[in-house]
């Protein structure tokens, strides 16, 4: 990824109206209310699941929308800033959270650094209720400009990089092409290219 890549401008409020009532005036989510989450160089791709299966550990990634329930993605109720983003087995009703690495430890020893790759987690806390250690800006909310900020920017432990955004790695929408973080752009109103996101209904 190429750190002097900006976008020049915010993103146009069309690119977050799709349904009424748009998910910019929500800024929140009750159950059974989720979202595709798209490159904005891509709407047509979705953010989902390789394999396309409820499986802790499995790699995050871009891939065609599809309708899949892997690419039903739930920020919850909260009214903070950062919460957990959650997918849920249709079958039992179990949730999963975006998160990085390691699967084992403590929750809050994340492998923090440029090009984490993201994987799918057990949700350590019940979503939509305090951040846990999964959380993630909405980009859809006044402020963010279409970033997905990794809630943890707060610590000193991200080597240095400063906070950390979900990342379409190298830029590239190719089916199946895993999410990395990286560092954010330094001005929020000019998120970098690769981490400017767009939702519509699931």
């Amino acid at each position: 990824m190429k750190l002097s890549t900006y976008v020049a401008s915010a993103l146009p409020a069309a690119s977050f109206a799709l349904a009424a009532p748009s998910l910019e005036a929500r800024q929140d989510q009750g159950p059974g209310q989720y979202v595709n989450i798209h490159p904005k160089a891509a709407p047509n791709k979705c953010i989902g699941v390789v394999g396309g299966k409820f499986v802790a550990g499995a790699a995050i990634d871009v891939y065609d929308c599809n309708g899949s329930p892997t690419q039903g993605w739930n920020w919850g109720l909260s009214n903070l800033r950062f919460s957990q983003v959650f997918i849920t087995n249709p079958v039992n009703g179990e949730n999963f959270c975006m998160d990085i690495p390691p699967m084992n430890g403590q929750p809050e020893n994340k492998d923090l650094y440029n090009g984490v790759k993201m994987v799918l987690k057990k949700c350590d806390s019940v979503p939509g209720g305090t951040p846990g250690w999964q959380s993630f800006a909405r980009p859809y909310n006044p402020g963010e400009n279409g970033a997905m900020m990794f809630w943890t920017y707060v610590l000193a432990s991200a080597g240095g990089t400063g906070p950390l955004c979900v990342d379409l790695t190298d830029g590239n929408t190719a089916n199946r092409n895993v999410l990395q973080l990286w560092q954010c752009s330094p001005d929020s109103n000019k998120p970098y290219a690769n981490q400017i996101w767009t939702v519509s209904e699931h």
